[in-house]
């Protein structure tokens, strides 16, 4: 008797069956594959910027700028991933970084910066033991023929601040502003006391100043000769028609005291200087001063003005008349005028003054 299975076997059930056993093990490889090539790229991107930044390096060290070429440096290597793959790359960046290191730590010597120097060697040093040139540089730090030990930093800061002072000087002193230019002489020897080429500068601006100066004191002499000189010019009358009298409205009539007086108001001098002169001597003086400077009388011989000097008489008890006895005083003549100066004044304010000096008063009238 044969017997029936209670399951009946089904051949696409099994291939179902060993398909769903497979599949978990395919996931997991597609995803690690997918992490592999995600580290791959972000390994290669990683190399790129190490190579962009060595080549900045590389610029900024042909331009002499170390300082920047090493951090550049630094920054490559530190940017490349680990492993075998990059070494050789990663042993060329360190060669850039130790020629760049070498040449700042000649720059630091240059300019007092010795333990800067030294500490970069040492880290050369530290990198590639057998760099001869590194080796080197320390000896020459340690050399006081090569590098001098009073040398600082704060020198040399200094003795650049001082270069680009003169330049700037200089450039004032081609524009002509002296002043300017002798501030920063100053600013220069206040820096660097014994700066020779500050006081060079300084005694060519002097020599200019001094010139200019001397022209200054030529023109002002000048000046004050050519017033002096001015004040004896004796005025010259001007050609007028005297037929112009009937026609031109401007020409006026006067006649009497008020045409003395007119004459007075007119005639300038240019100087009035009276030292110990008696009246009679300086209205001689005013007399031929006012014949020159008449320029308002077209009359040659009715120029200038007829000064008279008198004295008051004095009636004694006898009815006789004597002149300037009165009381014991002087003739009026007589009296000193001590001192008076004037400039550029009417005739009659130089009257007035003597009038106040002597105690006297004047009369205008014409004498026919």
């Amino acid at each position: 008797m044969e017997k029936i299975p209670t399951h009946r076997y089904s051949r696409t059930a099994a291939i179902l069956m060993a398909a769903a056993a497979v599949m978990p093990l395919a996931s997991h490889v597609a995803h690690a594959d997918s992490l592999v090539q995600q580290e791959i790229a972000r390994r290669a991107a990683q190399v790129q910027e190490a190579d962009a930044a060595l080549l900045d390096g590389r610029k900024l060290y042909a331009e002499g700028k170390f300082e920047e070429a090493v951090a550049e440096y630094r920054k490559a290597i530190n940017l490349l991933p680990s492993g075998p793959v990059v070494a050789d790359r990663r042993h060329a960046y360190t060669g850039h970084l130790v020629d760049g290191s070498i040449a700042l730590s000649q720059t630091y010597r240059r300019v007092g910066r010795y333990a800067d120097a030294r500490q970069t060697l040492s880290d050369v040093i530290a990198k590639d033991p057998l760099n001869v040139a590194a080796k080197q540089q320390l000896e020459y730090l340690d050399d006081p023929i090569r590098t001098n030990p009073a040398l600082t930093y704060e020198h040399t800061q200094d003795s650049e601040k001082v270069r680009k002072q003169l330049y700037r000087a200089q450039g004032y002193r081609d524009l002509g502003k002296y002043d300017e230019a002798k501030e920063e002489y100053k600013e220069i020897l206040r820096v660097d006391r014994y700066n020779e080429a500050a006081r060079r500068g300084m005694e060519k601006i002097a020599d200019v100043k001094s010139d200019y100066y001397r022209a200054a004191y030529d023109h002002t002499r000048a000046e004050l000769l050519m017033e002096v000189d001015k004040a004896w010019e004796i005025a010259v009358a001007p050609n007028v028609n005297f037929s112009e009298a009937s026609v031109n409205p401007t020409i006026v009539d006067v006649t009497g005291a008020l045409y003395i007086r007119r004459k007075l108001q007119n005639i300038i001098l240019p100087v009035v200087d009276f030292q110990d002169v008696t009246v009679d001597q300086a209205i001689d003086i005013l007399r031929l001063r006012a014949r020159e400077l008449d320029t308002i009388e077209l009359v040659p011989s009715k120029r200038g003005v007829n000064f008279v000097v008198r004295t008051p008489a004095v009636i004694d008890a006898d009815g006789d008349a004597e002149a300037g006895e009165f009381g014991g005083t002087a003739k009026l003549g007589s009296q000193t005028i001590s001192s008076l100066q004037l400039r550029n004044v009417p005739l009659e304010v130089v009257v007035k003054q003597i009038c106040d000096v002597t105690n006297s008063v004047t009369r205008w009238k014409t004498m026919l």
